[in-house]
């Protein structure tokens, strides 16, 4: 009978449970309680334009879930035709339409 596994090796151990691993939080200044309150308008924060993702160049591997309907789709328009002796692989064909829609994007 095999064992199930470790859950207390794994980072969040139930559901739910996930807290941020570190977190930067400016440290509080306490106001004097004399001071009357001034009310403004609050001021637009501006927005921080996220830092362009790092490549170490590493495969990753992962998981894509299709239905029924656009797996054979994609198996269909990979079979080798004219033109092409071998069968094209679904995962070039992501690759290829990934690189086609980050480029229209400007990704």
């Amino acid at each position: 009978m095999s064992k199930g596994p470790d859950l207390s090796a794994f980072p969040i151990p139930r559901k739910g449970n996930a807290k941020p691993l570190a977190v930067d939080e400016p440290p509080r200044s306490p106001k004097p309680p004399s001071e009357p309150k001034i009310t403004e308008a609050p001021r637009p924060v501006p927005k921080r334009q996220p830092e362009p993702p790092v490549s170490s160049g590493q495969i990753v591997a992962t998981t894509l879930k299709l239905d029924e309907s656009r797996y054979l789709r994609l198996a269909e328009a990979g079979k080798p035709g004219p033109g092409r002796l071998k069968r094209r692989s679904l995962q070039d064909m992501l690759i290829e339409a990934l690189d086609e829609w980050f480029d229209r994007r400007g990704l």
